[in-house]
């Protein structure tokens, strides 16, 4: 890790400490506002800050929409204790190639309770009165660097408090950014966020003031695979005005890539010693998510989100060059030129150093590089796979690439298939020039997505092409 790293990242810690260390602890209103949306976070008590392209998990940090691939629509019913109610909707996406984008309404209802006042303490009346919350929130996720690791985000949310006769309504802001470190091929599994959310003024009723709950929210989170079996782990410590700083923690595993099976700690919730659990089914495009909160003698929360993804899928981050035809505009700074294969016909293309604003005419007699590989190019079956796993492969050090007949390494994975149930399936095989078996790659299990599919072929290629 370099310096201007450890700069970063200590940066961050200490920014976040000292921030906890001054906020203050007392009664906010519209607490609603700081609740954590999706049934996947509520399962892990909370901890869902580095979470990354999910769209609930933007109530937590907005600088995860960058990561949304496709088109997303959540809706969430959440039963709290006695006979509150609240409910969510948002609708998010892809936006060019890196940005992300949602729109959300929270609404919470607070039932009826009995009207007390000094000439009647004991409500012999049986007068009532109710409260609603409601919020509007448009969020932007951004993703930055050469290799998309780096993420912000930014959430602007109009709201409205109303109890009994009583009213007030505002704007606040959440902000947050997220990073995911490089190796020196490959990403490594975990994710780190950062986010404060609820920046705002006070809320005024009348003549008083009272301050709306800005949280502060510091976490990680790390995903890996266990005999086949994806699975994750997240770690948040949150904190800010009205509640003191404390941990959440929670982890997941996905079985048969269909059932998701949760469990989670909040240490700010003292009923029940904060234990938190959870399910999720997912099927094709469609998942629903189940949190289920006890709250002891008090009853329980039960958080359960509909998810559906639709649209093109796109890819996870922008490819490290924009391509014009057959041109291609190199973001890097070294002057020599480059040969990649053709994407879609039997030209190579030519990578030249020069801004988007000036043409370059590609010279198509340049050789190619000694020692270079070459892709069999996209077949309209593996074309979703082969963009994603292209743009990884190339960033992989020291490989180089040229047309087909002055390679000596031949990448194919034409016979990588989309299955009828959306998964990806199929061999991947590296062939060289000398006179021996080509090595394959069989993806088993069948990968869940383009993108992970992509992931585990670049992973393996670079696996074998070290020392190549």
């Amino acid at each position: 890790m370099t310096h201007s790293k450890r700069a970063f990242i200590a940066g961050i810690l200490l920014t976040f400490s000292a921030m906890v260390s001054h906020a203050s602890v007392g009664t906010t209103v519209g607490n609603f506002l700081k609740d954590d949306r999706g049934g996947r976070i509520g399962a892990y008590g909370g901890a869902g800050t580095a979470f990354y392209g999910d769209l609930a998990a933007a109530s937590a940090n907005p600088a995860g929409l960058a990561g949304l691939h496709r088109y997303e629509m959540v809706l969430e019913k959440d039963d709290l204790i006695l006979d509150i109610s609240e409910n969510y909707a948002a609708i998010g996406g892809p936006w060019r190639d890196r940005y992300g984008w949602s729109l959300a309404f929270t609404g919470i209802n607070y039932g009826q309770t009995l009207k007390t006042s000094l000439s009647d303490p004991s409500g012999v009346t049986g007068q009532t009165f109710s409260g609603d919350d409601f919020s509007v929130t448009a969020g932007l996720g951004k993703r930055f660097g050469w290799r998309g690791n780096l993420s912000i985000g930014a959430a602007v949310k109009w709201y409205r408090l109303e109890i009994d006769s009583f009213n007030s309504s505002g704007a606040a802001l959440d902000l947050g950014l997220q990073w995911r470190p490089r190796g020196r091929r490959k990403f490594l599994p975990f994710q780190i966020g950062l986010s404060v959310l609820n920046i705002g003024p006070d809320a005024q009723f009348r003549n008083v003031k009272e301050p709306i709950p800005t949280t502060l929210r510091l976490g990680a989170a790390y995903f890996n695979e266990i005999m086949s079996a994806p699975y994750e782990i997240s770690l948040d410590v949150v904190g800010g005005e009205g509640e003191d700083a404390h941990v959440r923690v929670g982890g997941g595993i996905l079985l048969f890539d269909i059932l998701s099976l949760r469990l989670g700690y909040d240490g700010g919730q003292e009923i029940q010693q904060g234990i938190t659990g959870g399910l999720g089914m997912s099927w094709k495009d469609l998942s629903v998510d189940y949190a289920y909160i006890p709250y002891g003698s008090f009853g329980s929360r039960s958080k359960l989100s509909l998810k559906y993804n639709f649209g093109k899928e796109k890819s996870g981050r922008e490819p490290d060059f924009m391509l014009t035809d057959n041109i291609r505009f190199s973001k890097t700074k070294d002057p020599a030129p480059v040969i990649v294969p053709p994407i879609q016909d039997d030209r190579p293309i030519l990578v030249v150093v020069a801004p988007k604003e000036t043409p370059v005419t590609p010279d198509y007699s340049v050789k190619p590089i000694v020692g270079v590989a070459y892709i069999v190019p996209a077949v309209q079956e593996n074309k979703e796979v082969w963009s994603e796993a292209f743009m990884r492969i190339i960033s992989i050090e020291g490989l180089r690439f040229g047309t087909k007949g002055d390679a000596d390494l031949l990448i194919d994975m034409s016979n990588v298939y989309q299955e009828d149930t959306g998964k990806w399936s199929g061999i991947v095989f590296l062939k060289s020039s000398k006179p021996e078996l080509p090595k394959a790659f069989v993806l088993d299990p069948s990968a869940q997505d383009a993108t992970i599919a992509a992931v585990r072929i670049s992973d393996w290629l670079s696996e074998q092409l070290v020392g190549n």
